[in-house]
């Protein structure tokens, strides 16, 4: 079986911020670019549970990328996430 690599590489010198500190700043970021507050509240919250459950490719690593996405228009700021219930 052969060993699963990882793309992204962590240096061994981290900078420790209180999660509380991080969640105020992304959801200022994400405001900035046109999310409305409570989503960009969600958003934040959800990349930062993320990192601190240790699946930092889904965590707080995402945040330029979707300030990126939102700016070139893939993605929509204002839109309204919803969640449907798949009968099939």
């Amino acid at each position: 079986m052969e060993e699963t690599v990882s793309k992204l590489v962590l240096d061994e010198k981290r900078l420790q911020l209180a999660s509380d500190q991080v969640d105020r700043v992304l959801t200022r970021i994400f405001t900035a670019v046109g999310f409305p507050e409570n989503t960009a509240d969600s958003i934040s919250s959800h990349l930062i549970d993320a990192n601190l459950v240790g699946v930092e490719s889904h965590g707080i690593m995402r945040v330029l990328e979707y300030v990126d996405e939102v700016k070139s228009g893939v993605l929509n700021a204002s839109s309204r996430p919803e969640l449907v219930r798949n009968n099939k």
